[in-house]
């Protein structure tokens, strides 16, 4: 983590984050998750002690019950709190006249510290339904690190899925290292300004209105 004090970082507020970078989660978890905590519900009221099943028999009408509720609460609760926990970590998003600090898509294992005569372009494009910074290295090998594909491991249809993600990924941001900055205090505009004045002409930050974009 850069160390002096006069370095810019960039800080996210988890609720906001999850309302600006999780609106896909939260229509699919949402939904979902009431309809379970009311089929759950239901079948707490019925007075069948057992469910008839043409493939596993009778079941315990109490078990689905509970089971049904839990997986609701969890998808209600705990699915949206995965996504605004993401943003919990202090800083997402760091620079100083040495170089820039990128926690890349948020990964909570991973960061990064490039030079900024490592860097090709800074820059914020629009993907999907947020806003993000994206950091453009001249070495294409460091950028593939953060690649989808590289960061999980994964056989069959799952790894088409992740192929098509990764080329709409990178045919909309042009690089794999990018910071969701949905949910900071600061505006596009504010960001790139700063990051530009710690660039000091020594990579190009892009200018403009970042999010005609």
């Amino acid at each position: 983590m850069l160390t002096d004090e006069r370095a810019f970082r960039l800080r996210l507020n988890p609720l906001q984050h999850l309302l600006s970078h999780g609106k896909i989660e939260l229509a699919l978890y949402l939904p979902f998750g009431a309809l379970m905590v009311w089929i759950g519900g239901y079948l707490l009221g019925v007075d069948d002690p057992t469910l008839h099943s043409d493939r596993y028999g009778d079941l315990p009408t109490p078990v689905i019950a509970w089971g049904c509720l839990a997986l609701g609460l969890f998808l209600l609760v705990g699915g949206p709190a995965l996504v605004a926990m993401q943003a919990r970590h202090s800083v997402v998003l760091a620079a100083d006249r040495d170089g820039i600090f990128i926690r890349p898509n948020l990964d909570k294992k991973r960061t990064l510290h490039l030079s900024w005569d490592e860097v090709e372009a800074v820059y914020l494009r629009r993907f999907r339904f947020g806003s993000y910074i994206c950091v453009k290295p001249k070495s294409l090998a460091r950028d593939q690190e953060f690649a989808i594909s590289a960061q999980v491991k994964v056989g069959g249809s799952a790894a088409l899925g992740q192929r098509i993600a990764q080329k709409r990924r990178w045919k909309r941001l042009q690089t794999n290292i990018i910071v969701p900055i949905g949910g900071a205090a600061d505006t596009p505009a504010e960001i790139l300004s700063a990051l530009r004045y710690q660039a000091a002409g020594r990579a190009p930050v892009e200018t403009g209105n970042p999010l005609s974009r």
